[in-house]
């Protein structure tokens, strides 16, 4: 018999970009695919291994792919009617993600998002930033891959800096979305002058697969940027479509439980709000060849801990297993292989009775338990058969076994499974009475 159950991993930082990002549905759809920008690094969350970018410097990691680049939408302008330059197209904002992956980046991926708000023609301008992330999107700032806030000229040929206030945790922004640039008051405005920009760097981890421009504006990141120049009620919403392809992941593999005969497998499905259903493979090779029962996995939640019992293994016996994902339409996936090897057969002594006794084993190292000897239990090979011989001495006497054996001779115990027997000892009672040491007169 299989015990299983699943405990499930709520995401509710997915669910409130949900709801964010479903507010730009008045905002208009607008994409096409141009690339600007430099490359930065992604990575798997599964490893998080060290992107090594210090985005605050704009240095660059050597690209994986020949297809590394910014994924960007078709910007958005705005008219300044009150810069000094007059009423024209000043300011230009557009927003991106960032696509190291051929055709898509996949689920469980950490890389960067970015929007970028530019000063195209006033003398100066402040700009206000806030971020709409897609469905199942969320902040994944960690130390090699920080939010970062970088202020630079159009060109080059300057060094640039990091915004001031630029935070590495979010904001709720008057407009529902994700603001890095404030301090206690509220949001900071950025200055920029004449052909300067803003760039801001969010590191998101991908926790649902994403369709692009079919699957409407949940599948969309976007923004909201205030200009200090923009008409009165207009602001630019820069919106991209997001393609994310599927992977499942499996993370923090554990066996515990473990007893000659027993184990208890951990692990967590990263299933990424795709139904299917999950089990473990199991067996003395690598080759497996036993499966547990499945269990069904709901599209309720980015993830799962799982937990399944092996049961019917061999003592003292080396053991692999492997975890499995069969997404409902096709595709399996599968973790990397695990091991652990069961336990001895465990043989157990205990004494009872109001006398003193040993009890010793032909097995060694085995048994040797009583008057002042401690080894009552020892690990016994399967199969192997194990005789235990009972030693006391007047005024004490061996009154038999129980448990695995009976009777007051030898005991053998053909060990196949765990097994203890108790020794008694009792007070020596004659059954005939003793003669009278004292002669009679």
């Amino acid at each position: 018999m299989y015990v299983r159950h699943l405990v499930k991993v709520t995401n509710t930082v997915a669910a409130r970009y949900t709801s964010e990002v479903r507010t730009l549905g008045i905002l208009g759809f607008l994409c096409d695919e141009v690339g600007r920008g430099a490359p930065t690094a992604a990575m798997n969350i599964s490893s998080m291994i060290s992107a090594g970018v210090l985005l605050a410097t704009l240095a660059t990691a050597t690209p994986a792919h020949a297809t590394e680049w910014w994924d960007n939408g078709t910007s958005q302008f705005a008219a300044g009617p009150g810069c000094a330059q007059g009423p024209q197209m000043m300011s230009e904002s557009w927003v991106g993600y960032y696509n190291n992956d051929a055709p898509a980046p996949k689920t469980g991926y950490v890389n960067y998002v970015h929007v970028v708000a530019k000063n195209v023609g006033c003398t100066a301008d402040a700009v206000s930033i806030e971020a709409f992330l897609p469905f199942g999107a969320s902040v994944a700032v960690t130390a090699s891959m920080p939010v970062s806030c970088v202020v630079d000229k159009v060109g080059g040929g300057v060094t640039p800096f990091q915004a001031p206030d630029c935070q590495q945790q979010f904001a709720i922004g008057p407009n529902g979305g994700l603001v890095f640039i404030y301090n206690a008051q509220g949001r900071v405005p950025t200055t920029l002058a004449s052909k300067w920009y803003l760039e801001l760097y969010i590191p998101v981890v991908y926790n649902a697969p994403l369709a692009g421009m079919a699957g409407g504006l949940t599948h969309s990141m976007g923004a909201r940027v205030d200009s200090t120049f923009n008409q009165p009620g207009f602001q630019m919403v820069p919106t991209k479509p997001v393609t994310i392809g599927y992977e499942a992941q499996f993370q923090s593999h554990l066996t515990t439980n473990i007893t000659s005969t027993t184990a208890k497998t951990n692990f967590s499905l990263m299933s990424y709000f795709a139904t299917g259903e999950t089990n473990v493979e199991f067996g003395t090779t690598s080759a497996f060849g036993t499966s547990t029962p499945t269990i069904p996995i709901a599209n309720t939640a980015p993830g799962f801990t799982v937990f399944q019992n092996l049961v019917g293994l061999s003592p003292n016996t080396i053991y692999y297993w492997r975890t499995r994902f069969v997404k409902t339409g096709g595709g399996t996936y599968y973790g990397p292989p695990q091991q652990f090897t069961t336990a001895p057969i465990a043989l157990s002594v205990r004494l009872a009775g109001n006398g003193s006794g040993r009890v010793f084993s032909n097995w060694t190292p085995g048994i040797d338990c009583g008057e002042g000897n401690t080894m009552c239990n020892a690990n016994i090979p399967y199969g192997a058969t194990v005789t235990l011989t009972p030693n006391t001495s007047l005024p004490y006497a061996f009154t038999g076994w129980s448990g695995a054996c009976t009777g007051t001779g030898v005991c053998k115990v053909y060990m196949t499974a765990d097994t203890s027997v108790t020794a008694t000892f009792d007070i020596y009672r004659p059954t005939t009475p003793l003669p009278d040491p004292t002669p009679r007169r």
